[in-house]
């Protein structure tokens, strides 16, 4: 009776093993498909973000490139009024530099 009784018990540790197998199977599936969900989510939610990045981005180039159209009319316009000024002003700028520059 007792081999019969240890053999029961093995038995339902088996089975219990063998369930246990399954259950961690179903839930590493689970989990890999959860992780595949969850990248497909960040990089649908990084590409969005890019977009709006390049987007504000060109916004951005944009204005700078209307704010430095903008500057240089109104630098041409002032050398165009005052053109020894100006001259004078960039010899001055050329020396300060060169002197800077030749002491290091």
């Amino acid at each position: 009776m007792k081999a019969s009784s240890e053999d029961v018990s093995l038995n339902a540790v088996r089975e219990d093993l063998d369930q246990l197998r399954a259950d961690l199977k179903n839930v590493m599936e689970a989990l890999g498909k959860l992780n595949s969900d969850a990248g497909d989510a960040v990089k649908d939610q990084a590409a969005r973000a890019a977009g709006t990045i390049g987007r504000k981005a060109e916004d951005i180039f944009e204005n700078l490139k209307g704010e430095g159209d903008r500057v240089s009319k109104l630098l041409t316009a002032a050398v165009n009024e005052h053109p020894y000024s100006s001259l004078a002003i960039a010899l001055a700028i050329g020396i300060i530099i060169g002197r800077t520059l030749d002491r290091r």
